[in-house]
């Protein structure tokens, strides 16, 4: 007789300090994911200065980042689904090594740019991955609170990691925060190898070889004993390879085209509100370190807002406080966008922004990875928020062209602002999608079915 599932009993049981290690490993993957996209923000007056670069030059530096991050989403992150999720993290920890030693040691604008562009892959994949980590390891009580965790280690990492390069860029030269980024993964890579689990769902689900033993190698650390046999899978798998078009067909095709669509739209704000603050708040009469702090305020409304949005998500239910996050957010853009920015005031408005700004990225940490089967999770996370990469790049770059256009504060604020409130009426399309427990992949021609 099969033992109850392993995975019954994360979800129902207590966090053991094993899943407490995955969740905070995870979100020390993110801090340093959120370093090393940022930290060509804060050496860029250095490198333009070193090379004697173009605005236009700089801003491919800074695009070469985002447009990897869309490439890892869409191409590196499905491999979670056909290889496993370790190896996958790995190889993202992997590439963030090589990427940040060689962006301290490149010779020209090029050749930074590929750098930055290797960086951009290695973050795009390991954030879906990681995501998914969480959200398969967290018992069901505390999974959003886990989720929103690890999407603080993103601005938090980027906060850290611009007070430490002022430091190193005054000592050492804008090199050395590329070497710091790359000593932490250096360091990080040794421990992943040692200490990061592969996931129980993709291996009780997809059945590798040897599966059983790599499961009970894990069971004890989550304080179960082992198995003596596998359970029955519940996922119905009868193709060799899961196929990403499997996303567009049946159950799968609303959730997955919504997720695809709020994740875009979601990314399209926020990355015009991370990108723009600080040359808004500047070209309105603030000094560059005002301008510098208004951001930084928006980030620590956002370590609240994250925090919160994980505490009270399972009692008053996800989605419904993630659309009120996203019309909060319209909300305080609008007021941001007309407002006079008086000391005072901006403190008070700059940390509620930020706790709507953040808490819109903790809901697609949260609301996302569930939406998917465990054997489509990574490819359907890892599209979505490549869509989402699209519209970081579309947000800024829209922006730019309607303040050069002339437009006032106060419109092209509500063109950036819309999105997130057809964000928020497409969460209702998520409950269109099966529970990643229950869904069954339905046989195919090709599979004899």
């Amino acid at each position: 007789m099969v033992r109850k599932d392993p995975r019954d009993l994360i979800k129902s049981g207590s966090m053991t300090p094993f899943q407490l290690w995955i969740v905070a490993f995870c979100t020390l993957i993110a801090g340093l994911d959120g370093f090393d996209v940022l930290v060509m923000a804060f050496v860029a007056p250095s490198v333009a200065a070193h090379w004697g670069l173009s605005g236009s030059a700089l801003g491919a530096l800074f695009s070469a980042g985002l447009l990897g991050m869309g490439i890892g989403a869409f191409l590196v992150a499905p491999l979670g689904d056909r290889y496993g999720r370790r190896p996958t993290v790995l190889l993202c920890l992997s590439l963030l090594l090589v990427s940040m030693l060689w962006s301290a040691m490149t010779g020209s604008v090029y050749e930074l740019f590929a750098a930055r562009l290797l960086t951009g892959i290695g973050v795009g994949a390991v954030l879906a991955t990681i995501n998914i980590v969480v959200t398969e390891y967290a018992n069901q009580r505390r999974r959003s609170l886990c989720n929103a965790i690890i999407s603080l280690g993103y601005p938090i990492g980027a906060t850290l990691g611009g007070l430490i390069s002022v430091f190193l860029i005054d000592a050492y030269g804008w090199r050395a925060p590329f070497v710091f980024g790359g000593t932490v993964a250096l360091v990080m890579l040794p421990l992943a190898w040692m200490s990061f689990p592969e996931s129980l769902d993709f291996l009780l689900e997809r059945r590798t070889d040897n599966a059983l033993n790599r499961v009970n190698r894990i069971l004890p650390r989550l304080r179960q004993a082992p198995l003596v046999e596998l359970p029955p899978r519940r996922e119905v798998i009868t193709v060799t390879k899961t196929r990403p078009l499997e996303l567009l067909t049946g159950e799968q095709r609303v959730p997955f085209l919504a997720a695809c669509a709020i994740y875009f739209c979601v990314m399209m704000t926020f990355y015009f509100m991370v990108s723009w603050t600080p040359k808004i708040l500047t070209d309105a009469g603030l000094s560059l370190s005002g301008g510098i702090s208004g951001s930084m305020l928006l980030s620590i409304g956002g370590a609240v807002g994250c925090l919160l949005y994980g505490l009270l998500a399972n009692r008053y239910g996800a989605r419904r406080l993630a659309a009120g996050a996203m019309i909060g957010l319209f909300v305080m853009m609008m007021l941001f966008s007309v407002m006079s920015y008086e000391p005072l005031l901006l403190i008070v408005v700059a940390l509620t922004l930020g706790f709507f700004l953040y808490t819109t990225i903790a809901v697609l940490y949260v609301a996302i990875p569930v939406v998917f089967p465990v054997t489509l999770r990574s490819t359907g996370t890892g599209l979505a928020m490549g869509m989402g990469r699209i519209g970081a790049v579309v947000g800024p770059y829209v922006a730019g062209v309607l303040i050069e256009l002339g437009w006032e504060r106060s419109s092209y604020f509500l063109v950036l602002a819309l999105p997130v409130l057809v964000a928020a009426l497409l969460l209702s399309a998520l409950r269109n999608g099966t529970p990643a427990t229950m869904t069954t992949i339905k046989p195919t021609a090709e599979a004899g079915g």
